[in-house]
């Protein structure tokens, strides 16, 4: 009888101790007080979750879209921020998992750099051009890295390419998008690629193969702020209204009359248009929300892009024909829309830009195979007889 009743005292012993277990793996732990809103102040000091970020502050510095940090709101997010897919992507678009937005404090140039890519495409037209365009960019930023959209290229070149360093060569798939996309004189490619990448990467510079480095592109990131994450080269004197479509002016709801009043930097007639040889984009909640969706939505529509009758070049528009500069002319508008005439580039920033890069002249070499870095090519490939027999 002492047995038995030994044998349960044990049994419950044991059961208690499982009990007390279990209990004590599944409490949740206790949790810390927060200080509420009222308390910490707009101004509140937040922490930085990644340790190294694009920006040093991150202080609000007003209620406009472009103040707007998703990682660290410190308010209940707008329903219109949310609807946006392509922002959301963004929270994991740079190298520490940590979106890109210039409107919260200062900008670390350094890191903004790190995270920054350079962006072309190739097609059979260009291709010898790229090359040359690649070798100026390692002269100047050896570590910098280069994707480049294969639209067309000769598999040659893209035996010259893919060896070099930090390149990355991405075959441009047609299939995904409308059939005026394949047309590459409309641009309609390029749009898309630089949307592509600036979701990301965070922060994109587009450059054309014709375009040639004379310094690093971090030279233009003291201005990125200030013109609102967009700094693009510009057509000398040609105001958007003369190379804009009218049914463009109408998808897009920009009236003639309105470009005519507005007056440019320096009191030029309308405001100007962007040339094909550069763009900066540095991502932003404006850039997300309003730039990136309208631009989606014009380059996939044949008739916003490239409308029945648009010419790149015309002698004497008609009912018929209209001078029109496709991708340069809708995110001209775009931006247009959105700031006025503050996107345009001062004389400073032009100047600064000037020092960054050339343009090839004709009669000018197209490439420079020797300026350019091979990391570990095949020897096969990059055999210097060989390459002298080619050219004998």
């Amino acid at each position: 009888m002492r047995r038995i009743k030994l044998t349960n005292l044990l049994i419950c012993g044991i059961a208690t101790f499982l009990f007390g277990a279990t209990y004590l793996a599944f409490k949740e732990p206790p949790k810390e007080r927060t200080a509420p809103a009222s308390e910490r102040g707009l101004g509140g000091k937040v922490p930085d979750l990644s340790g190294n970020s694009a920006v040093k502050s991150r202080q609000p510095l007003g209620d406009d879209d472009d103040a707007l940090l998703l990682p660290f709101a410190d308010r209940a997010l707008p329903r219109r921020l949310l609807q946006v897919p392509s922002y959301m992507r963004m929270l994991n678009a740079s190298t520490e998992g940590i979106d890109i937005d210039i409107a919260w404090g200062d900008i670390d140039f350094h890191n903004l750099d790190l995270k920054t890519v350079i962006v072309t495409g190739l097609s059979g037209y260009t291709e010898e051009e790229g090359v040359g365009l690649v070798a100026s960019a390692q002269i100047h930023m050896p570590f910098k890295k280069i994707i480049i959209y294969d639209l067309g290229v000769k598999q040659r070149t893209l035996d010259r390419l893919s060896p070099l360093c930090n390149v990355e060569i991405r075959k441009f798939d047609y299939t995904k998008y409308p059939a005026h996309v394949k047309i590459l004189r409309n641009n309609a490619w390029k749009l898309v690629v630089i949307t592509e990448a600036l979701e990301e990467f965070g922060s994109v510079f587009y450059a054309h193969p014709h375009l040639r480095f004379r310094a690093p592109i971090s030279i233009l990131f003291p201005y990125v702020k200030q013109m609102h994450g967009f700094i693009p080269s510009m057509n000398d004197d040609t105001p958007l209204l003369e190379v804009t479509h009218p049914t463009t002016l109408r998808l897009m709801q920009v009236k003639p009359a309105q470009l005519n009043r507005t007056r440019g930097p320096g009191g030029s007639r309308g405001p100007g248009v962007i040339s094909g040889h550069m763009l900066l984009f540095v991502m932003n909640s404006t850039l997300a929300n309003r730039v990136l969706p309208g631009l989606r939505k014009c380059y996939l529509r044949s008739k916003c892009l490239s409308p029945p009758g648009a010419m790149w070049q015309l002698q004497r528009p008609g009912k018929k024909l209209h001078r029109h500069h496709f991708d340069q002319a809708v995110l001209s508008l775009m931006m247009y829309k959105l700031y006025g005439v503050s996107w345009q580039p001062r004389e400073e920033v032009q100047r600064m830009m000037k020092r960054l890069f050339v343009v090839l002249d004709e009669g000018d070499p197209v490439h420079e195979l020797s300026w350019s870095f091979r990391c570990n090519p095949p020897k096969e490939e990059f055999d210097p007889a060989k390459l002298l027999q080619k050219k004998l």
